[in-house]
């Protein structure tokens, strides 16, 4: 008696041994929620190169007079510009600040009064949008990437 005994409970700790194993492994599901589950290494990760520092060059700040037709200066706009440029191009473009800087005065001088009697207030975007094409006749196209605006003050 005392040998079916022991031979049960070496069965009884088999199949346990066993059940567990194969549920620990996912080989079946794990209908008793014991919640056993090896897992798999996570895969290695990626190594990526370190993103690419975008290249700036700062335009220096200047004030511009706006002075619509008939009303003589209605305003004054303070504008700071800064040039995102294309990786390795930022020494060529700082040669040309000083063209870069009266081009986007003259073209301003023009296109604020226009734009402010259409539409009453400027819109940002498009006026870098154009300044963009304008810095792009100067130094190439392509070169830079965009127009950015540090600060803008209205008097």
């Amino acid at each position: 008696m005392i040998k079916l005994l022991v031979v049960v409970l070496v069965l009884v700790t088999l199949a346990g041994g066993t059940f567990t194993g194969l549920t620990a492994f996912g080989v079946i599901p794990d209908v008793l929620g014991l919640g056993i589950k090896l897992e798999d290494p996570p895969p290695p990760e990626e190594v990526r190169p370190p993103p690419v520092r975008p290249e700036f060059v700062e335009i220096e700040p200047f004030i511009l007079p706006v002075i619509l037709e008939g009303e003589g200066l209605r305003r004054s706009i303070y504008f700071h510009f800064r040039l995102k440029v294309r990786k390795g191009t930022a020494e060529d473009v700082r040669q040309h600040t000083v063209r870069i800087q009266d081009a986007m005065v003259r073209y301003l001088h023009e296109w604020i009064p226009r734009w402010l009697g259409d539409h009453g207030e400027i819109d940002l975007a498009v006026m870098k949008e154009n300044l963009r094409t304008v810095t792009g006749r100067l130094v190439g196209e392509g070169v830079v990437e965009e127009v950015m605006l540090r600060a803008v003050f209205d008097k």
